[in-house]
């Protein structure tokens, strides 16, 4: 039942919150995007840039599209610290500079369009804090399994902080504190998951999903953070919904 898996996926987010915090590995963005210059077009019309005044942002736009930042679309598994774009090919490919969250060690990547395979969807909803607007990213396949598992990044959220995991099978876009809250977080179907922002305002927390998850089910997630520049004294991620195959 939907009520049984949200207290199974809450409960195992809170147990490992306190083992998962990611070590620093980059400074936070200017509070305000100050700059914005852009590095390459290709055929297709799409043009990728780098954003901020002192630590880089970059993001892509295309007139089907629209403005995208690249960062949350990067899984977190790849530990890749994205420094700046370069360049584009006409296949959508994009030359980027990055580095290694575990060494240090930083070198040229090449980015490679997704297959449209993840059943992941960025739903927008952001609302801006200390430090910009916080994102929230996710990989996984939502396949139960031995070894899938889900992993949910939070980033530039306020450091020292918590924030309160939202989760839940139904889609609520309720106006709140001068944002959005995406999930239906309400028992049974929904739950509030406290978890520390750490020292840097961001970590990634992961665990197995859980077996008996109906095909065709969606699960939204979003989070809020304590912070005193948010318009309520609180900032939001974007939210994500997950469609489970």
């Amino acid at each position: 039942a939907p009520a049984a898996i949200i207290e199974h996926i809450a409960a195992g987010l809170v147990r490992r919150a306190a083992a998962t915090l990611i070590e620093d590995r980059r400074e936070a963005i200017a509070h305000a995007l100050r700059s914005a210059g852009a590095a390459d077009v290709n055929a297709a019309g799409v043009v990728i840039g780098n954003a901020g005044p002192s630590v880089s942002n970059p993001w892509m736009w295309s007139a089907s599209g629209g403005l995208v930042f690249i960062k949350p679309l990067i899984d977190p598994a790849e530990k890749l610290g994205l420094l700046g774009v370069l360049r584009i090919n006409d296949a959508g490919q994009i030359l980027a500079r990055a580095i290694d969250n575990v060494t240090a060690q930083t070198y040229p990547v090449i980015l490679t369009p997704s297959d449209g395979s993840s059943p992941w969807t960025q739903l927008g909803h952001g609302l801006a804090g200390t430090w910009g607007t916080p994102s929230l990213w996710a990989a996984g396949t939502l396949e139960a399994g031995p070894t899938i598992v889900v992993r949910t990044h939070v980033d530039d959220g306020l450091q020292n902080s918590v924030g309160y995991l939202v989760l839940g099978f139904e889609r609520l876009d309720l106006p709140f504190s001068g944002g959005t809250l995406v999930p239906a977080f309400e028992a049974p179907t929904g739950a509030f998951v406290p978890l520390p922002t750490g020292m840097i305002g961001a970590f990634t927390i992961g665990g197995v999903w859980p077996a008996g998850v109906p095909s065709g089910l969606s699960l939204y997630t979003q989070m809020w953070i304590v912070d005193p520049a948010g318009p309520f004294g609180l900032s939001a991620t974007n939210a994500l919904q997950g469609d489970v195959p």
